[in-house]
């Protein structure tokens, strides 16, 4: 099992390296990038490594990217003045 994960994740790192201009044309920023990356299902130690970052920056950037993404996804509630 060890084995086949660790092979999965080389084979995504040897694909981001070979396309990380394409894969990161619009990820200018790190959280960008580690957005990218956690899409994937990598590993934070693996996404420090290739975004030259450590795995609690990582874990930092990912929460806050995704708190941002649930509150673009919250929708205002309706003003009671209106009704």
């Amino acid at each position: 099992m060890a084995l086949n994960e660790n092979l999965s994740h080389l084979i995504k790192v040897t694909a981001i390296n070979i396309g990380k201009n394409t894969i990161f044309k619009d990820a200018l920023e790190k959280e960008d990038k580690v957005r990218v990356l956690d899409d994937l299902k990598l590993p934070d130690r693996i996404i420090a490594l290739i975004i030259g970052s450590t795995q609690d920056s990582v874990r930092s950037l990912r929460l806050r990217s995704k708190k941002k993404a649930r509150l673009k996804n919250v929708q205002p509630s309706p003003d009671k003045k209106g009704e």
